[in-house]
């Protein structure tokens, strides 16, 4: 019922949410080929929103995001696909260059630092 900017799972159900909404991504970009391509009026249309459909296509194409932060361990690593290739690979690079120079490993580290001592502050209660 709420929008999430981040999803926490193990890798086995992560991985296979991936896997679906990549499934999704591909089936929407073939229904919406096909229908463009049904009449001269849908192409001309089609036409007209392909700078909108270009946008789209990067905002939901998983080359342009490389990669995550693999959670866990004490220095920055980035998962990505197994079939990633130059521009998922230069993704990832970004990626990995945003988490350093934020000190994502730091901040995530004391975030769960700060839920932990909630946590036992609470069960104390």
């Amino acid at each position: 019922t709420s929008d999430a900017d981040i999803i926490v799972c193990d890798g086995f159900v992560g991985n296979a949410l991936l896997k679906f909404g990549e499934g999704l991504v591909d089936l929407f970009n073939g229904f919406l080929r096909d229908y463009i391509g049904k009449s001269g009026i849908t192409k001309l249309g089609g036409l007209c929103l392909r700078p909108a459909f270009k946008d789209l296509k990067k905002k939901m194409d998983w080359e342009e995001f490389g990669g995550a932060p693999l959670l866990g361990v004490k220095k920055v690593s980035i998962v990505c696909h197994g079939s990633s290739k130059g521009n998922a690979v230069k993704s990832a690079v970004k990626v990995a260059y945003k988490c350093v120079s934020n000190n994502f490993i730091q901040h995530m580290s004391h975030s769960i630092k700060e839920e932990k001592v909630a946590q036992c502050s609470q069960e104390r209660l």
